[in-house]
């Protein structure tokens, strides 16, 4: 474990200086960047010491300069390591349940999990985010390697992109599109509950059901016609409170007690090459 050691002596020596800073990267350039360029969803997620550590679901994998194909694997699991602070760079704000597209460096491995560290200089983006223009460039990237496939089953959910809400044919339709599943069934309709509000979003943004109201999107600004009646900005308190719920009960599944055992023993560096360690319940 000689690379977790160099990295934990790093995360110390940033900490220790002003804080993190960043060149500048375009969309392209982080793709070009990095072992790993991956489609990830978070399940479960602990912070020991100077590290914070994720465990995400694979749901695509690009090719990348010096791919390591044995650590990240469409339909497998892998752990995300980073610093536990923001000041050194640290990718502290995922949300269990979310999916982000991440590149990221590593070969290592504990209990067959892979593990990639990733910063915040790197690419992190929320995938429900990218532009058209981001996901057609992504599309056409060299080595893609799985293919997002779903049921035309009608079985309804409400997801959530940031503030908005939209309703998909199935979990798996939601999930490729990179949209966390809130609630089960249709999301609310402003049409029935808010009938004469019209509202203009500008930047080219397009407006949200939001508590049976039509809003638009965090910080941009709109133009509404009629008014309707005030709600509180974001997703409803009763679907943050399901989503809340959800992501625990996740937690508790998948970050059991023998891979924070594990990942504890890595983090003091004391995981030898050869020691025999039992399979892990969660399979990677």
């Amino acid at each position: 474990m000689t690379s977790m050691l160099r990295y934990l002596v790093l995360v110390a020596l940033v900490v220790v200086a002003s804080g993190c800073s960043c060149w500048p990267q375009s969309f392209g350039q982080h793709l070009n960047n990095g072992d790993h360029v991956m489609k990830v969803e978070i399940v479960a997620q602990i912070t020991l010491g100077w590290t914070k550590y994720y465990l995400a679901d694979v749901l695509d994998v690009w090719a990348t300069t010096h791919p390591h194909p044995s650590v990240v694997n469409c339909g497998r699991q892998v752990i995300l390591r980073t610093a536990s602070s923001s000041a050194a760079c640290g990718v502290t704000w995922l949300q269990n349940g979310h999916v982000y597209l991440l590149n990221g460096f590593g070969s290592d491995t504990v209990l067959g999990f892979g593990i990639v560290d990733i910063n915040s200089c790197g690419l992190v983006r929320e995938y429900c985010s990218l532009s058209e223009c981001e996901q057609e460039q992504l599309e056409k990237w060299v080595g893609k390697k799985c293919s997002c496939a779903y049921t035309k089953e009608y079985n309804p959910v409400c997801a959530a992109c940031g503030d908005a809400l939209q309703t998909f044919g199935n979990t798996g339709e939601a999930s490729c599109q990179g949209w966390s599943v809130v609630s089960e069934g249709e999301c609310p309709d402003c049409s029935k509950k808010c009938k004469d509000v019209q509202i203009l979003c500008l930047w080219g943004s397009r407006r949200c059901c939001i508590d049976g109201s039509w809003q638009c999107p965090s910080g941009t600004p709109q133009l509404p016609v009629y008014s309707c009646k005030p709600c509180d900005e974001g997703i409803s308190s009763e679907l943050k409170e399901r989503s809340i719920k959800g992501s625990m009960e996740r937690e508790l599944r998948k970050m059991n007690q023998e891979l924070i055992a594990a990942l504890m023993e890595a983090e003091r560096g004391t995981l030898g090459a050869n020691r025999v360690v039992k399979q892990s319940k969660v399979q990677p």
